[in-house]
């Protein structure tokens, strides 16, 4: 089942209170400029607490309630509002030189639960790194979960990945953030990539800060009970992603996994869109998954066990379009036979010279390299050029179909590049986008 309604949209600064408290008594540092954790304090405050210090209060408004306001120090946090922290945070609060946030009401128990399983526990209003504000868990996979969150040192939202920091995987987390890292760029709208504002370790999870952008397509898509795009809007989306994908390519990068959970609107009022989730990309030549892209959106060479390049991102963003145009799927198989009978049976059958090398194809051929009739769980047989991406999408523009035709081919040499689909002349010819919202669908 596809999944995910993540609202995106930005909210106003809360105003954040809490009740006076009453009178009893491995994180390591961003990279970017005021985005920056410090590094651990050894010593801000000895464990042997003096109880004859003199205790900083401040003045009480006339309703009883105390401001937090932050930046102050760890000893402040510990000996003003003591209420707010777990017994575990007491001591890992003075690891932090700047406390920004902790969250607005005392914790349930003293004695917090801690993260154990693969998923950061995500717990509304309460804090990450004693400076983000969890807002709404916005995604989920294998790899972990994208909290929203309000900074409260810049004011800002931001996307927050949060990943378990496993030994086993600990590799591939720090070659995502490389590759993160080397895409990012001062050109307006970053080539359409996320922007990277900083990473962290918190409670043994790695934590990767990004921009906040607004809805991804596939959500639009189910708000719109899955009625397709407007086509300006097709348009501008599909211009906005072979433009990062001509700039990822260019740096011999593989993204391995279009598809329109990751390419998310930047704002609500515009069609600028930010491709995301570099989970799964690799370099040219250094491949490393053989099983890789989403089912609906994975490219023949894939399939057939190939070696792949970037012709498989182009495969995938030709079946984007054709979904962003009627909504669904243009391969919706429930398995990779299935997805093989499907291709088949709109764009034709493969050259024979390439089932006869295909690693797989015994799979899904028989030894005259034809398809084999093998029918799904509800006993369907997809019977080879018996649909044409025409008749799948329902439309007769003749450029779209070309730009499509260029996109979905089985040879991958033989596909558009990213910088032939943006001169295709569906892309560059004009349309009338000022009127049209991008969450617009059609009728």
């Amino acid at each position: 089942m596809r999944r995910r309604n993540l609202p995106m949209f930005p909210v106003k600064k809360p105003s954040l209170v809490i009740k006076p408290p009453p009178k009893t008594g491995a994180c390591t540092h961003f990279s970017q400029k005021n985005h920056s954790v410090s590094p651990p304090m050894t010593a801000l405050l000895s464990p042997r607490v003096n109880t004859n210090a003199k205790r900083i209060l401040p003045s009480y408004p006339a309703t009883g309630e105390i401001p937090f306001q932050g930046p102050v120090k760890p000893s402040f946090v510990f000996l003003n509002y003591p209420t707010l922290l777990t017994k575990e945070e007491e001591k890992e609060i003075l690891q932090f030189k700047d406390i920004y946030y902790i969250r607005p009401q005392p914790p349930p128990t003293k004695n917090a639960v801690r993260q154990n399983s693969s998923f950061f526990r995500f717990t509304k209003d309460d804090h990450i790194a004693y400076r983000y504000q969890q807002q709404q868990v916005i995604g989920k996979g294998s790899f972990g979960s994208v909290l929203k969150c309000l900074d409260h040192k810049t004011g800002e939202h931001v996307a927050i990945k949060m990943m378990k920091n496993k030994p086993k995987v600990h590799s591939q987390i720090m070659f995502e953030l490389d590759l993160l890292k080397q895409l990012q760029t001062e050109e307006e709208n970053g080539y359409n990539i996320i922007k990277y504002v900083g990473s962290f370790d918190f409670r043994n999870f790695f934590c990767i800060v990004m921009e906040l952008a607004a809805l991804d397509l596939y959500t639009v898509l189910k708000n719109q009970r899955f009625r397709g795009f407007l086509i300006p809007v097709v348009q501008a989306v599909a211009r906005d992603t072979a433009f990062a994908l001509k700039f990822m390519h260019s740096k011999k990068i593989i993204h391995c996994d279009i598809k329109p959970e990751n390419i998310l609107f930047a704002t609500p009022e515009n069609k600028t869109v930010k491709v995301i989730d570099f989970g799964c990309s690799c370099y040219v030549g250094k491949l490393m998954f053989s099983y890789i892209q989403s089912r609906y959106y994975r490219a023949p060479e894939v399939v057939f066990g190939f070696e792949y390049g970037t012709e498989i991102d182009i495969w995938s963003l030709g079946c984007v379009l054709c979904e962003m145009i009627t909504g669904q799927p243009i391969f919706p198989a429930e398995d990779e036979t299935e997805l093989m009978q499907m291709i088949v049976a709109v764009i034709g059958p493969p050259p024979k010279n390439m089932v006869k090398v295909a690693p797989r194809a015994h799979h899904y051929f028989d030894e005259n390299g034809d398809i084999k009739p093998q029918p799904n769980s509800r006993g369907q047989i997809h019977t080879p050029n018996s649909l044409t991406v025409s008749q799948v999408t329902r439309i007769k523009d003749p450029q779209f179909l070309s730009l499509i035709d260029g996109c979905l081919r089985w040879q991958p040499k033989e596909r558009l590049t990213a910088e032939g689909f943006l001169n295709h002349p569906w892309v560059k010819q004009k349309m009338n986008v000022a009127e049209d919202p991008p969450f617009s669908s059609r009728t």
